[in-house]
């Protein structure tokens, strides 16, 4: 995967697109990589099982030593019936993850909104830009919402629920977010991480967590990194959905 590069904005965030990192991978896909002359950089490892709570819900996240890199995501919307609760697990795999995780697209609750829009937030968003949920259905169409990207095959994706391209896509996009945080330590930590409910800065926290324990690891500015990325900037959601950052 990428270990180097430069992205230059002209706005405060890269733009959203679909919602999915699907059209970031076929671009990079599609100029290719070059190898780096630089040493490869030392995943983090693990002496012992780690925890960072939230204190502000009962979401959580767990690090356990592992000798490859697995991450397993719990969502509970239990209050949005097109949502409910859902678990996947993934073990990173260039090979897979155009299929099964780049094309899971963000989403929020529609009650969300307006406390977003106030914040400043979501100016310019659209159903374009991810999936949107009312308590009974989702706000996105049908087939048309759902296009599917070009790398993923029908003989790869599970059926679709309505406007989905995966029954459990809320999901996948929550264990998409939580690769991207995790990859601010580098390659990816020698650990089953497991996070339910749980928000960028618990992903961050936990991270920090391995970081320091790891202590021959990579120096990595993580807390840095999270403000770089702009989720210091993400409201905190009510409690009872406190993994709603999406």
């Amino acid at each position: 995967g990428v270990s180097a590069c430069i992205v230059d904005v002209d706005a405060p965030e890269l733009p959203v697109l679909d919602g999915s990192a699907a059209p970031w991978l076929d671009a990079i896909n599609t100029v290719g990589l070059a190898p780096l002359d630089d040493e490869p950089a030392v995943a983090v490892s693990l002496s012992r099982p780690l925890a960072a709570p939230d204190e502000t819900s009962d979401g959580w996240a767990i690090a356990m030593p592992a000798s490859e890199p697995r991450l397993t995501v719990g969502i509970d919307f239990s209050s949005h019936e097109p949502i409910g609760r859902q678990w996947f697990t993934w073990t990173p795999d260039p090979e897979t993850f155009g299929a099964e995780v780049a094309p899971a697209r963000t989403f929020a609750v529609e009650e969300h909104l307006a406390p977003m829009r106030a914040a400043g937030l979501l100016r310019g968003g659209s159903l374009k830009h991810g999936l949107l949920c009312s308590k009974r259905r989702w706000i996105n169409g049908g087939a048309r919402d759902a296009m599917r990207p070009p790398h993923l095959s029908t003989a790869h994706a599970p059926p679709r629920q309505g406007p989905l391209r995966f029954p459990d896509e809320p999901c996948r996009h929550k264990l998409l977010d939580l690769l991207g945080d995790l990859a601010l330590l580098g390659p990816l930590p020698l650990a089953h991480v497991i996070a339910y409910k749980a928000s960028h800065r618990l992903h961050v926290r936990l991270a920090a967590a391995m970081l320091a324990q790891d202590g021959a690891g990579p120096h990595v500015d993580v807390a840095g990194g999270l403000r770089a990325a702009g989720h210091c900037h993400v409201p905190t959601p009510h409690p009872q959905n406190a993994n709603n950052d999406a």
